[in-house]
């Protein structure tokens, strides 16, 4: 389920609670075994417990059941007894499945949510006891409640969390203007809506509402090497400090930060403020939350998402680098010699003399099993590629090979974002002109349309003229071709190329059937591009 034009937090709301949060099908097929075969209380309670959604599933029926409302059931033993056996069945079936799929972008952002809140209410677990601010079970299991609201906001807007994402972490906007210009209002907003909506916990909801927070000026303070100082001349500051929505909330930040790596600025900020409520030093602090991570990252249930202990193992020289960061793949090369070679410049071929004659060319077949195993090879685990080259020369070969296409390119978009340049071809010939084409978006309005946006193209004799007048005189006489299809490539929703392919002008046009499985394998090439760059 897919969010595409809603704005506005009433609207956003609306969406997200119209969906139920689906549970693993696993986990409750698993449970299911445990309950029929009289399983130990213990053996379930930790089925469910790696399962979020279904722990939010039953949290909830629990405290709605609850004589008590005054008092929040925040103890996954007092849920079991308060929803029974035949309780608990009931919500296992009535709540939708989900069966886990290794190449399912929108499923791994889902799941890679509900880790983060469930690392959230670990690190709190661990800390309220050195803090001494509550019960550490009680907080862990708000805390991880507190985190219902983004799994449904991924659950119905990926794509619009995935972008706000990358322009915040990625293009250093400010975060407040993004949310604005993506959602139509702040996150905020939308989660405290959300919470009240679906009645979360008291002590969750605390997470959520701004009017809980410190203020900047106190979180400022909190920070300082003077904190001891300013706390004893602040009442309302030492009071924060042992707040534990205080301890909640600064945790559920730290979980944030850990996607980018422990050693980043950001996650370094919230332990020092951490080691200044627990009164450690801040080499403790980082050495205990480690351990947790490992710890977290070894009783994982799934292996979609990324371990919270990932980034302890990058190498030393990168250990300060946000995981996003990555060095940038130079997809052509200078000539490596001391002084720039003269090379000569191809002189372009008319048309016809590229085009071969009728009676050479062999008949045009798919070969289906060619496609299937370059589908196949696209839709893989994405670490079973060890450079982006396999993917374009994946979708070549089934260009190429599988479906039949004569020539071929893969153009990619520049730094600049205004030019493309074939870099993978297929079917051309070193000298041919095709190698060394720039097309220039500002003057070829056909490529400018697919870079703009997800689009295809099928041009043959009766819609050539007006795709042909698209281009400058230029582009369309090194093409030289009547009869080809055309189609964007995009990841994480930004440009990265085109694709291109086509037949000769005397051969029979492309099928529907053709442009069908051409389409596929662009898809498909999409999301193995999204999937390696979301890996890397």
């Amino acid at each position: 389920m897919e969010a595409k034009t809603i704005k506005g937090a009433r609207a956003w709301l609306e969406l997200a609670t119209s969906a139920q949060l689906p549970i693993l099908k696993v986990s409750a097929q698993l449970l299911t075994k445990q309950i029929k075969s009289g399983a130990s209380l213990a053996d379930m309670a930790h089925t469910i417990e790696r399962d979020p959604a279904l722990c939010l599933h039953l949290f909830l029926a629990a405290n709605r059941k609850n004589p008590n409302p005054d008092t929040a059931i925040l103890n996954l033993n007092h849920v079991m007894t308060m929803l029974g056996m035949q309780g608990v069945i009931h919500y296992i079936k009535q709540a939708p499945k989900m069966t886990l799929h290794k190449s399912d972008a929108m499923q791994k952002g889902y799941l890679q949510a509900q880790a983060v809140s469930t690392l959230a209410g670990t690190l709190v677990e661990h800390w309220a006891k050195q803090t001494h601010s509550g019960s550490g079970e009680k907080l862990k299991w708000a805390t991880i409640l507190a985190g219902a609201p983004t799994w449904y906001m991924w659950h119905v807007g990926y794509s619009k969390m995935l972008e706000s994402q990358y322009l915040i972490q990625h293009d250093f906007k400010a975060s407040a203007k993004v949310e604005t210009s993506v959602f139509g209002c702040l996150l905020e907003d939308i989660y405290r809506m959300i919470g009240r909506q679906i009645q979360l916990p008291e002590l969750s909801q605390q997470i959520l509402e701004r009017a809980q927070w410190p203020s900047l000026r106190h979180w400022g303070q909190i920070l300082s090497q003077h904190h001891m100082r300013l706390s004893d001349d602040d009442h309302v500051l030492r009071h924060l400090k042992s707040k534990p929505s205080t301890i909640m909330l600064l945790l559920s930040h730290l979980a944030q930060q850990v996607q980018n790596g422990w050693m980043s600025h950001r996650a370094l900020r919230s332990q020092r403020a951490l080691a200044h409520l627990s009164g450690l030093e801040l080499t403790q602090v980082t050495a205990q939350n480690h351990q947790l991570a490992i710890k977290m990252s070894r009783q994982l249930m799934v292996e979609q998402v990324l371990p919270p202990a990932v980034s302890l193992l990058w190498p030393q020289s990168r250990i300060n680098d946000p995981a996003w960061v990555r060095p940038v793949y130079k997809c052509w090369f200078d000539v490596p010699t001391d002084q720039p070679a003269k090379v000569k410049k191809a002189q372009p071929l008319k048309p016809a003399e590229r085009v071969l004659k009728l009676t050479e060319i062999p008949p045009r077949t798919v070969n289906k099993k060619v496609i299937v195993e370059a589908l196949s090879h696209l839709n893989k685990e994405i670490s079973d590629f060890d450079e982006i080259h396999n993917i374009f020369l994946s979708c070549n070969k089934a260009l190429n090979q599988g479906i039949g296409m004569r020539r071929g390119f893969i153009c990619i978009l520049n730094k600049t974002g205004d030019c493309l340049r074939p870099v993978y071809c297929f079917g051309i010939d070193s000298s041919d002109p095709l190698r060394s084409l720039k097309i220039d978006l500002k003057d070829n309005r056909l490529f400018e349309k697919l870079v703009a946006k997800k689009a295809s193209f099928k041009v043959d004799r009766a819609n050539s003229e007006q795709a042909l007048n698209m281009l400058t005189t230029d582009t369309a006489s090194t093409l030289g071709s009547q009869n080809f299809m055309i189609m964007s490539l995009f990841s994480t929703n930004r440009p990265v190329g085109v694709v291109y392919a086509d037949v000769s002008n005397g051969e029979q046009p492309i099928s529907d059937q053709e442009y069908k499985a051409f389409k596929t394998v662009c898809q498909s090439t999409s999301h193995a591009l999204e999937r390696y760059k979301l890996s890397r």
